[in-house]
This record gives C-alpha cells, structure tokens and sequence, in this order.
C-alpha cells in the first residue's frame, strides 16, 4: 500500500459532553468549589450593591437636610443654590432639589432595597453618573457648564475680597496694588454691566 494512501489524520477531539463523561469525582469536586467560590463571591456582591443603594439614599437625607437649614425652608431657590455650589462645585441644582426633596419624603433611614434602589437611580442621573431615559427641559434652564464652573470661582474670589478688603480698605493699598486691581476687575465690572441690563429685560 502506498504511503500516499495512509490516512494521516488525528481522532477527533472529545466534545463537551464526553469530556464531562471522562471526568474523575476528584476533578468534579474541584469544579464544584471554584462554582460554589463564585457563588459566594456574587451575594458578596449584591450584599454590597444593596448596602451602597440603602447609604447612598440615607447620606441623601443627610444633605437635604443640611440644605434646608442653610435655607430655612422646605424649597431651594436657583440664588440659594449658586451660594451652597462653592461646597459642592460639580453638582447640579436638580441634585440638591433631590437630596431636599428625600430628606421631606423620608424622615428616617429607608431600609426597603426597592425604595433606595429606585431613588438611588434618581440622584445618579441628577449626579450625571446615568443617562436620564427622558430628560424634561427645565422652565429656567441653568447655565452651561462653563458659566457654572466661573460662577464657582467668583463666588470665591467674592468671598475672599470681603474679607480681605475689610482688613485693608482701598485708601490703604499699595498704589501699584490698587492700579492693578482696577486693571484686572474693570472687564468684569463691564460685563456686571451686561449682566445688569439682560437681568432687567428679562
């Protein structure tokens, strides 16, 4: 016969249900405990998910309430809200409004997972950490990003100016000083301006 002829090909290799077949007890034990590991490692999992919705909600409640004694009422007003951002300079004005609004809707920490669950996915959509499924358009819609980050920084720029400037009023300041704070401030009075007029024919 010639070599030609010979069939050189290999046994097929076992699918899975014989290579299942073929197992010792000893491999199937191991399986077991790598499946009963994982198992484990997931109500961990849960366990945690459920714990993170349930605080996350609770140290909502915390805030609103904060919120409402900085404000000394049950609503929060777009001013009121510019004062509180220097706290908290990336959040929303819709996330404070919800940490308020929980603070009202639960007096004391919710142990329901189906409550948290749900609220929790309020904040992080208010939190922008999830796309909101319909985002209604606000009546008053807030400034773009960049205008509240500025807004951030001239608060505190504010702040610190009242009290700097009560311990050394303008008379006291180096000339060269005074110039260029004149320099530097006259655009901003300028555009106080601007915001002055668009203020009044709104």
């Amino acid at each position: 016969m010639s070599k030609h002829n010979l069939d050189h090909s290999q046994p097929p290799e076992p699918d899975y249900t014989e290579r299942a077949h073929a197992m010792t007890e000893v491999q199937r034990a191991a399986i077991v405990e790598v499946m009963s590991e994982k198992y484990g490692a997931m109500r961990q999992v849960s366990e945690t998910k459920k714990f993170a919705a349930l605080k996350m909600l609770d140290l909502s409640r915390e805030l609103g309430a904060q919120i409402e004694l900085f404000t000394g009422h049950e609503k929060l007003l777009s001013h009121e809200f510019n004062r509180m951002a220097v706290a908290v300079p990336d959040a929303r004005l819709e996330f404070f409004r919800q940490c308020l609004a929980n603070h009202q809707k639960y007096p004391q920490p919710v142990t329901n997972y189906a409550i948290a669950e749900a609220e929790c996915e309020k904040l992080m959509v208010t939190m922008e950490l999830l796309p909101a499924a319909h985002r209604v358009q606000s009546l008053n819609p807030q400034p773009v990003e960049p205008v509240k980050d500025y807004l951030s920084d001239v608060i505190k720029v504010s702040q610190a100016g009242v009290k700097l400037f009560a311990q050394y009023p303008p008379e006291g300041i180096q000339p060269f000083l005074r110039q260029s704070l004149l320099k530097e401030m006259r655009p901003l009075m300028e555009w106080y301006g601007k915001l002055e007029l668009a203020e009044a024919g709104k």
